[in-house]
């Protein structure tokens, strides 16, 4: 079974508790084991938030990706920079799955790429990074969306799974949505990006780490500012969209995020700024 239960703490099948989703989001997924037969399903809810809601589905398959819950890029175009795809993902079964294989299909337009993943606990959730290797540059916006093809793998299964993910392609001097692999636990984050204004790459830009508050993401933190013509701007996300305090993971997320941008862009290092 894989449950979707919204505006609540916690959901049990026959005892067995896992988290539900307080935020209401409608990304979190929880699986659950059973074989055919009655069960008893219990949501403690959290009425505060508004309506809770609970979706069940049934599977056959010994693991799933889902979709709501995808930390994507946007690729611009021009470009042929190395990216990250996390994709949300679940395990079923009574064993835990053993080491993991998250493949990125060869195409047209990125190579074949395989990063190993720990294995996690039969009826666990976690997010699986795909590393993004192009092999050319899209032209232009209307070159996209790009299809890549991930396929998650483990030597205990007998299939494994696919899913096709359309990455949008941007026009450069756009705001868009940067990805890297945090050193924290492994997975894909992304941060929005501003670029300056009327580009030059000769010329060292500073850098803005702009922070955001409750209930926004980084894409929209970022998209709040007009371009300047002397800075970037980058906006982390702080790993999850319901704005938590930028302290434990949020901070190492924003110190993250600062590294990778002065590596990437490069940046003047006597303009740096945090607001």
């Amino acid at each position: 079974l894989l449950v979707q239960a919204d505006v609540g703490y916690r959901v049990w099948l026959d005892g067995l508790a896992q988290p539900a989703d307080i935020y209401g989001s409608g990304a979190n997924r929880v699986a659950f084991t059973a074989e055919p037969g009655e069960h008893v399903l219990v949501m403690q809810a959290e009425g505060r938030r508004g309506n809770p809601r609970i979706n069940v589905w049934t599977t056959p398959d010994e693991a799933t990706m889902h979709r709501s819950d995808l930390t994507f890029f946007q690729w611009v175009a021009g470009t042929t920079d190395p990216q990250w795809l996390g994709v949300s993902f679940s395990a079923f079964g009574a064993l835990p799955t053993g080491p993991l294989r998250a493949r990125v299909l060869e195409s047209d337009w990125v190579e074949e790429t395989t990063v190993l993943s720990p294995g996690i606990a039969a009826n666990s959730t976690t997010q699986l990074p795909f590393e993004i290797r192009p092999k050319q540059a899209p032209a232009s916006a209307e070159d996209g969306p790009i299809t890549v093809t991930v396929r998650v793998e483990a030597e205990s299964w007998e299939a494994s799974y696919d899913m096709d993910i359309d990455v949008p392609v941007v026009e450069p001097g756009v705001t868009y949505r940067r990805t890297f692999r945090s050193d924290v636990d492994g997975s894909a984050q992304y941060y929005g990006v501003v670029p300056p204004s009327d580009f030059d790459p000769e010329r060292a830009y500073g850098m803005i780490l702009s922070l955001h508050g409750a209930s926004v993401q980084g894409i929209g933190q970022a998209r709040a500012y007009s371009q300047k013509d002397w800075a970037y701007v980058v906006a982390p996300t702080n790993r999850r969209p319901f704005g938590f305090d930028w302290e434990v993971y949020g901070r190492l997320d924003g110190l993250e995020v600062l590294a990778d941008a002065k590596a990437h862009f490069g940046h003047d290092p006597t303009r740096v700024h945090v607001t």
